[in-house]
């Protein structure tokens, strides 16, 4: 079930969304400042957060950029509500990385139509992820097994080997995580085909780098890319579980 986050210190117009949301069908948390929003954002992963400007302690803006800046949650869709002809909050709003605005007061199908235009292009960047992700994959399958040969299964990524190989035990290792910077505002401008053909020229080319440095272990999660690197001269050989 879709999951919306309501942060609102209005205790009316939070009960007043959270009503109108679940009628619809939507799963809905709410809180009524930007602290207590952000805690209930990193512990439920909402599909959406509603987020007020103008509260005590955190504000609207403040909670946009924690969001912004925490990896789990970066991407999630999020709406401001602002006061009728309050430009400059508009604008700052877009500026910092908000998905759109809703002017209060709304009535009950200016609040949909916006959630459900947020949702559907979720959706959208989420289906080309998952095509341009399972493309870099079979790419990357594609280049590990022209560079096998004979040598040892470890050399392949641990989502490339069958379950009967086996992996090594890997001790001191480095871990590499990169991403693309702002993907999810450059997704929403192009099509599906064109987001699936960014991730996979950007996995492919981060790949070979990767291969050339003997990381042993390549994991696409959403347009980020993990890889370890290890010294594996004193690993000892481990079922693959």
């Amino acid at each position: 079930m879709t999951l919306i986050l309501i942060v609102e210190d209005d205790d009316a117009i939070r009960n007043n969304i959270v009503r109108l949301l679940k009628l619809e069908g939507f799963e809905t948390a709410a809180a009524p400042d930007g602290r207590q929003g952000l805690e209930l954002a990193r512990s439920g992963r909402p599909d959406l957060i509603i987020s007020d400007v103008g509260m005590p302690g955190m504000n609207g803006f403040e909670l946009l950029d924690a969001v912004r800046a925490d990896r789990a949650l970066v991407n999630t869709p999020f709406m401001l509500l602002t006061a009728l002809d309050d430009r400059e909050s508009m604008r700052r709003g877009m500026t910092a990385g908000a998905d759109d605005y809703l002017s209060k007061p709304f009535n009950r199908a200016e609040l949909l139509d916006a959630v459900n235009a947020q949702l559907k292009k979720k959706a959208r960047v989420r289906e080309a992820i998952d095509s341009g992700v399972a493309a870099g994959e079979e790419r990357l399958r594609a280049a590990f097994a022209s560079r096998i040969g004979g040598g040892r299964p470890a050399q392949v990524p641990i989502e490339v080997i069958p379950p009967s190989a086996e992996t090594e035990e890997l001790s001191g290792a480095t871990v590499l995580v990169a991403s693309i910077r702002n993907f999810t505002s450059l997704a929403e401008k192009l099509n599906a085909a064109e987001v699936s053909q960014l991730l996979t020229e950007y996995f492919e080319r981060t790949s070979e780098p990767v291969l050339k440095n003997s990381g042993r272990h390549i994991k696409f999660i959403g347009d980020g890319l993990m890889a370890v690197f290890s010294d594996t001269t004193t690993g000892s050989p481990l079922p693959a579980s």
